[in-house]
């Protein structure tokens, strides 16, 4: 993979989710609450006056092995949200799980150059959060979102709250989570941490050793996924070809008396996915800067000598 100076630039709205979706019977009425949801407008909006930057994964000096195509993303959900959903699908699961959440959309664009010059490329939907009213933690979802060429496809889910009132004891909770998702690959004693990979005995991308429930990566603290995933791979906790890695899903739960659930944090992730979609943005990127380079190389004229 090239090394080139790749950014990655977001720019956030804030708005409030309006759009309210009827009952549905069956496939086509689905469709048609999609539909409508993406065409409703999001009222409260208010672009930011300045811009974040971010260097993403398929930006950093090296890379971890290539990967063959990723395979398809299992039906794993967290309130409906699921992997590989679309900007206008993930909206939808979330207005039906809560329609009184506020949601910020936050837009990216790749930075490039001809040489010379720079530019951007058009827009994309990057990443979605949603804070719930009441919330103590800001974000209670980050949704991220693939880039260009093969953008705009859910690749993880990372959810947190606090559980205010009819609090669960730890063993309900562990209870209630294998009955939805099965039992965990790993777990720890106290049933704090739990983790599993889809379909059961994929490689594991993302854990330091096969026996910790612990995620490796915590997408609140950092962007930086690639650095764990050479890490892991340098250790032989992470496979050569990443297409082969499982999607997983962790759950961590807050206790301070040891016998009541009083927050969680859930982190749904498809590190394949992640991986092939950065691989075919650098190779995206690195089209319009050869095609800015020969305009602009096109354009130049030789001197009078």
């Amino acid at each position: 993979m090239n090394d080139y100076a790749l950014r990655l630039v977001v720019m956030t709205a804030l708005v409030a989710w309006l759009a309210a979706c009827g009952p549905a019977a069956g496939p086509q009425a689905e469709e048609a609450q999609l539909e409508a949801a993406s065409e409703t407008p999001l009222a409260g909006a208010a672009l930011a006056s300045s811009a974040a930057a971010q260097t993403p994964a398929a930006a950093q000096t090296s890379a971890p092995a290539r990967t063959s195509a990723a395979a398809p993303t299992p039906a794993v959900d967290i309130v409906g949200l699921r992997l590989g959903m679309t900007p206008d699908e993930a909206l939808a699961a979330l207005e039906a799980f809560d329609p009184e959440m506020s949601l910020t959309l936050v837009e990216s664009f790749f930075q490039y150059n001809d040489g010379v010059s720079h530019f951007k490329s058009d827009s994309f939907m990057g990443e979605i959060k949603g804070t719930r009213q009441g919330s103590p933690f800001g974000d209670d979802f980050i949704l991220h979102f693939t880039p260009p060429p093969n953008g705009g496809r859910l690749w993880l889910v990372d959810r947190r709250e606090n559980i205010r009132s009819n609090q669960p004891s730890i063993a309900q909770y562990g209870e209630a989570l294998r009955q939805k998702y099965g039992e965990p690959t790993v777990a720890s004693a106290e049933g704090l941490l739990l983790a599993w990979e889809f379909p059961a005995g994929a490689p594991t991308c993302l854990r330091e050793t096969p026996t910790s429930p612990l995620l490796y990566y915590r997408p609140r603290r950092t962007n930086d996924m690639l650095y764990r995933l050479q890490y892991l791979q340098h250790r032989g906790r992470a496979p050569a070809d990443l297409s082969t890695c499982a999607p997983q899903l962790n759950f961590e739960l807050g206790t301070t008396n040891g016998q009541v659930v009083q927050s969680f944090n859930a982190i749904l992730i498809d590190v394949a996915s992640f991986f092939a979609a950065n691989e075919a943005a650098n190779a995206f990127v690195e089209t319009l800067e050869a095609e800015a380079r020969r305009k602009r190389e096109g354009q130049g004229q030789a001197p009078r000598l």
